[in-house]
This record gives structure tokens, sequence and C-alpha cells, in this order.
């Protein structure tokens, strides 16, 4: 989707115009920094968060937070 847009074709079809080099830096980077965030993420303990969901039962719908 990034270098799409440089091309005429593909510029035309999803109308995007040709991005600068630091565009592109910057989008690359957004792009990698959802991977990092994602290894980091997958690193939390779920234990604080089950009594949180123990709590809070949003998917129950008689007597829940969905009436």
């Amino acid at each position: 989707m990034v270098e799409i847009g440089a091309t005429t074709i593909g510029s035309s079809l999803i109308g995007t115009a040709d991005l600068t080099t630091i565009d592109r830096v910057v989008c690359w980077c957004v792009g990698a920094s959802t991977l990092l965030w994602g290894a980091i993420l997958k690193k939390i303990p779920l234990a604080p968060f089950e009594k949180f969901s123990e709590k809070f039962n949003l998917e129950d719908t008689e007597g829940g937070y969905l009436n």
C-alpha cells in the first residue's frame, strides 16, 4: 500500500498520491511498531485482568452492563 501510490495505475485505483521518502519511512516505522507492541503485550501476565473480568462481565446479557 505504501509503494502503490507511486505508480499511475495504483494511484488511480486506490486514490492515493506518491509519498516522499520521509513519509515512507514514517509509514514503515509505524507498521513495524505494531509488531513490537504485539510482542510486548503478549508478555503481560493475565492475572490482574482476570480479577477485573470477574467483577465486570461485559458478555453477560442478563443482569450485566449491556442491559
